[in-house]
């Protein structure tokens, strides 16, 4: 049997030699330290995403339904309007009604009568989280300004829900100066159902 005999620098350039052809295990090495940082912030991406879609159906949901039912009426009295608004801000649950830290409300929902003319509309009344002044020139989609002059519309009944999404992403660049709340907004215009207008009594 043969013995080989080798210095220790010998011996060490022969182990260098060999670690460098060892290269079985670097590709799972690689996989191992790159893939966490590319599949965690795509899951916390799409985690953020499928949930500010998630409450942008909720906030359409709340204006979509309670619009529909604010439509239905003749009078309405300010009692009236505010069972509609708690209606609404219980149509967005699972998300946070309100900002933990302040109290603040993150929904908001409005409803407001239309008068419309051949170039919009202004306002008759408006009452929610965020109504519009008397008066208040609002612009109005073409179809139903359409319908107001072969005489089909007088008035529209307006309603705008809105949801301070507190994002996860926009959370991350908070430190750049960046608010991590992300404004979505939804609005629908109904038609009266009794007559020409809703009228809000006091």
């Amino acid at each position: 049997m043969n013995h080989t005999n080798h210095t220790p620098l010998k011996a060490f350039q022969l182990f260098i030699k060999r670690c460098l052809h060892e290269v079985a295990g670097v590709a799972a090495v690689e996989f191992a330290i790159i893939v966490p940082l590319i599949m965690i912030p795509l899951y916390v991406g799409l985690v953020d995403i499928s949930t500010a879609f998630m409450a942008k159906k909720r906030v359409e949901s709340a204006a979509l339904q309670t619009g529909d039912i604010v439509a239905q009426y003749e009078n309405l009295t300010t009692s009236d309007l505010s069972v509609f608004v708690d209606a609404a801000r219980s149509t967005i649950y699972p998300m946070p009604l309100v900002k933990a830290s302040t109290n603040e409300y993150l929904f908001g929902i409005t409803y407001t009568v239309v008068k419309l003319d051949a170039t919009g509309g202004s306002v008759v009344w408006s009452f929610g989280d965020a109504p519009l002044d008397s008066g208040n020139r609002v612009t109005i989609p073409d179809n139903f300004i359409e319908l107001y002059k072969a005489g089909r519309v007088v008035d529209l009944v307006m309603t705008t829900g809105t949801y301070k999404y507190n994002s996860i992403i926009l959370g991350f660049l908070k430190e750049t100066g960046l608010s991590p709340y992300y404004n979505l907004s939804s609005t629908y215009y109904y038609k009266p159902r009794v007559g020409d207008t809703v009228n809000k009594l006091n």
